[in-house]
């Protein structure tokens, strides 16, 4: 049998033209373009949506915990009104050598507002304490604010209630002794009159119908870095009475002083208080101002806070080049040296009105 012929008509073999080849690469081109496109702007907006959800979350958690102190200003435990005449003379030993000049001790003004404003009610100077200037962003504001915690530490009472269940109404019971700690400053009361002490221990209890309340007033300013010096990020930051000194406070307090700064939250560059002054005394805002005197701080009924809150980080492709109002208006001395910044950062403005609750109740008291 012979070999089989191959076929004359069969098609022959061949590849793809040029314009082919060229066509493919092009459509291809275009298809990872597309793709690499949307990679890019997604990664973009899930970058930019990241940024401003955390400068939201900081600006808001900034502003609760600025109310909550001021909400808690001027208290003074059982106390309408503390006797300052009995706050110790302490010194100016410790962390920051300011806790007099910051008039800590001075129980009769429980919110001193110090600022470059330079109200008549300051009594804070560039000098005085250098852990917090030394770092403390240019043209913004100090705040102190004076209370006692929202509890007492330790009181001793007769049991009229019976509280401990054991049907003896007449016995005497003290509580909280055991935390008293020497060198952490207490205001001891009878609910008429006290002072300020540094001395108390569990040797030295409360008598019968006081309450020892823990002395906890607080300096927020704005820092210049949040973790690092250098670090570029804005902070809200804060200051403790540690001690008879200012630093971090410990849990539980120790008397012991760490120097450094508690940071509230990143990305905070400006804060801007404004009193609410009651001249009629019935307990309501008549007007505000940002440099009160030492009277009109007697009648402050509320603070209205400004924070400029900035992302942490620049925001790529992004060029913020607008203006803010911070308080009575568009500021031409902010931080940055003037608005707009023209950077890469988003801001926002966070403001809120708190009310000075305590203040309040000593203004109608008459007090």
């Amino acid at each position: 049998m012979s070999a089989r012929q191959p076929r004359l008509n069969a098609p022959a073999a061949r590849g793809m033209t040029l314009v082919e080849l060229l066509v493919a690469i092009v459509l291809g081109s275009l298809v990872m373009l597309a793709v690499i496109t949307l990679y890019v702007n997604t990664n973009r907006s899930y970058v930019q949506d990241e940024r401003y959800s955390i400068m939201q979350e900081n600006g808001r958690y900034a502003l609760k915990v600025l109310t909550g102190d001021l909400t808690m200003a001027d208290f003074w435990g059982k106390m309408t009104a503390i006797d300052a005449a009995t706050a110790p003379a302490f010194g100016t030993t410790g962390a920051c050598a300011a806790a007099t000049d910051l008039d800590l001790f001075d129980g009769s003004r429980a919110i001193l507002y110090n600022s470059y404003h330079g109200g008549t009610s300051e009594q804070f100077t560039a000098s005085d304490c250098t852990i917090i200037n030394s770092n403390r962003v240019a043209n913004t504001d100090i705040l102190v604010i004076k209370r006692v915690e929202s509890v007492p530490t330790a009181q001793q009472f007769i049991d009229f209630a019976d509280t401990d269940g054991d049907g003896d109404t007449t016995e005497q019971i003290t509580e909280g002794a055991a935390a008293l700690v020497s060198g952490v400053v207490y205001l001891r009361t009878n609910g008429v009159s006290g002072g300020l002490e540094s001395g108390l221990s569990p040797a030295t209890p409360p008598a019968l119908g006081e309450s020892v309340w823990r002395y906890v007033p607080r300096v927020y300013f704005i820092r210049d870095y949040y973790r690092t010096v250098g670090d570029g990020i804005p902070a809200l930051c804060r200051l403790d009475l540690v001690g008879t000194g200012m630093g971090r406070p410990t849990s539980p307090p120790n008397g012991t002083v760490d120097t450094d700064a508690q940071c509230i939250a990143e990305g905070i560059e400006d804060m801007r208080v404004e009193f609410g002054i009651d001249t009629d005394n019935d307990g309501v805002a008549n007007q505000y101002t940002s440099t009160p005197t030492v009277a009109q701080m007697e009648q402050a009924v509320t603070a209205r806070v400004y924070l400029v809150a900035r992302s942490s980080e620049p925001v790529p492709f992004y060029v913020n080049d607008k203006s803010y109002q911070v308080g009575a208006g568009v500021d031409a001395t902010s931080p940055t040296g003037g608005w707009p910044a023209n950077d890469a950062f988003y801001r926002r403005v966070y403001t809120t009105t708190a009310k000075v609750r305590n203040s309040v109740s000593l203004n109608l008291l008459n007090y």
